[in-house]
């Protein structure tokens, strides 16, 4: 399928009885012959028992500092855990688990200073009773934090892209990503990134532009009809079954991933912004009567022209590494 030369910008509502009647657009598959991809894990042999004993260390300063650290919540000298956080609930993150504190935050520099990459992070995640994928990203973090944020250039784009495409023989668009952490971690070192900074690159934007290409939606703005089917089929921000939306016709060129991002980069902060700090819990008819709203006085979204040069540069990198296949 050659791509268009010219990118228009699409409406912005495209009625319902257009797609009620709407056959389902196969996402394209790229053969290739079966090619084995051999991934060779490094295995390291540390000794954690110093980590270990730096991190009891830490908690049993209890005369010198006159607390310990546990889940986020100070105990101080005699209080047990159960009576310091009786009434207490602790600060959440997104993810909903309680954010690290500047306590744990030091344990886990003090273990990257002593033992750098070598770090065992199994030994870390179960002393500190947290997901090993939570302390890798928190560590990754504390690593980075002082780098200035940036944007990324259209040369990193056609890299990550070079990179994800390696591994395209018989798969589809919509399962196409890299094997394992690694190989996204290398690409991070390559660009000077966090993984999971690069990983979201590819997740929220490159692969649903080429998604959207081919399903003939890209640039479809899709605020108002995400929002009106939320409030119309889910409960609450709990309930909301991303696999099921993700397989509705109106947002083909979407995947869970991409859609959960939208509805979290968009669609609830616009709606936080325009209760102006009220306190009440933002529901999903709160984001529709705002997105109702917005497109009944003609709000529409227009795509910049720096995004479609982008948009351009990648979806023909794509293609013309399938034609050379």
């Amino acid at each position: 399928k050659n791509i268009k030369t010219e990118y228009v910008e699409i409406k912005t509502e495209i009625p319902d009885a257009e797609y009620e009647n709407k056959s389902k657009i196969p996402v394209q598959k790229f053969e290739q012959s079966n090619q084995k991809v051999n991934s060779l894990k490094s295995k390291t042999k540390t000794i954690v028992s110093s980590v270990l004993t730096q991190i009891k260390s830490e908690e049993n300063k209890i005369g010198t500092h006159g607390s310990i650290i546990k889940h986020g919540n100070n105990i101080e000298c005699g209080e047990s855990y159960k009576e310091a956080t009786k009434g207490k609930k602790p600060r959440k993150a997104v993810s909903g688990l309680a954010r690290f504190s500047p306590e744990e935050d030091k344990i886990l520099l003090d273990a990257v200073e002593t033992f750098g990459e070598k770090i065992k992070i199994s030994e870390l995640a179960k002393h500190l009773k947290r997901t090993r994928s939570s302390v890798r990203n928190r560590l990754e973090k504390l690593k980075t934090e002082k780098k200035k944020s940036r944007s990324f250039s259209s040369t990193e784009d056609l890299v990550i892209v070079e990179a994800v495409v390696k591994h395209l023989a018989g798969k589809s668009l919509e399962t196409l990503n890299l094997p394992n952490y690694g190989d996204w971690k290398q690409i991070g070192v390559q660009l000077n990134r966090r993984q999971t900074h690069v990983r979201n690159r590819w997740e929220y934007y490159l692969k649903p532009w080429l998604l959207q290409h081919y399903s003939g939606t890209l640039n479809l703005d899709i605020r108002r009809m995400l929002a009106n089917y939320l409030a119309d089929n889910f409960e609450d921000l709990e309930s909301i079954d991303w696999k099921e939306v993700a397989s509705r016709d109106e947002f083909k060129g979407h995947t869970e991933v991409s859609l959960h991002y939208y509805f979290g980069a968009y669609l609830l902060p616009g709606t936080k912004l325009k209760m102006n700090g009220k306190h009440q819990k933002v529901t999903l008819r709160h984001i529709q009567d705002k997105e109702n709203e917005e497109f009944k006085n003609s709000k529409l979204r227009k795509v910049r022209e720096k995004v479609l040069v982008r948009q351009k540069e990648v979806i023909d990198y794509f293609e013309n590494f399938v034609k050379e296949q």
